[in-house]
């Protein structure tokens, strides 16, 4: 049975996000990703063929549909 790493809770529902995703030096936003969400405290996770998916992608220079600018700050 599946645990929240965050909580301890063991129920989740599925949602599709919006989420970037650091590979070596290549940060990519993937539209639309399966994540499951903790119904307790909201913590995401996504499942190891949906990562696997994601690096494919990358990593095999598949074309994106779109790209964007995004504005980047350091904290210190």
């Amino acid at each position: 049975m599946k645990k929240c790493d965050v909580c301890g809770n063991t129920v989740f529902h599925q949602e599709y996000m919006d989420e970037f995703f650091r590979f070596g030096g290549d940060t990519v936003l993937v539209e639309q990703v399966p994540a499951q969400v903790c119904d307790r405290c909201g913590e995401v996770t996504f499942g190891l063929e949906t990562v696997e998916k994601v690096r494919k992608m990358v990593q095999e220079h598949s074309q994106p549909t779109r790209k964007i600018e995004v504005e980047t700050f350091a904290f210190a």
